[in-house]
């Protein structure tokens, strides 16, 4: 074998290697950039999940707090009404219903005599 078909059998093995790592490179970069692409999907979903839990969980919170408020604000204006009732001396749906079963009471007392 020559000197020249010796050198040419070496540049093509160096171009083979050059070669070879230049795919391995590339196919590299490209399972690289797929990982990066599932994992930025796994993600990105993770994230959507936690805000959904987090959108659900705030409402929940905001319809326990406007029960409480509201129920509270019922209490409120229903003390005030019977307060106002109580100072004009009218009588409430309580005193009817008790004025009612003691008639009752007092009927059925008759009757038995």
């Amino acid at each position: 074998m020559s000197a020249e078909t010796s050198f040419k059998n070496e540049e093509g093995n160096h171009q083979r290697h050059i070669s070879e790592a230049l795919r391995k490179m590339l196919l590299v970069g490209i399972g690289a950039a797929m990982l990066a692409h599932e994992e930025g999907e796994a993600f990105v979903k993770k994230i959507k999940d936690k805000g959904e839990e987090a959108e659900t969980e705030g409402l929940k919170r905001m319809r326990e707090i406007h029960n409480r408020r509201k129920q509270k604000a019922e209490e409120i204006i229903e003390k005030r009404i019977n307060q106002v009732l109580h100072r004009m001396d009218i009588p409430t749906r309580a005193d009817y219903l008790d004025l009612s079963e003691k008639i009752s009471e007092l009927s059925k007392k008759l009757e038995a005599e």
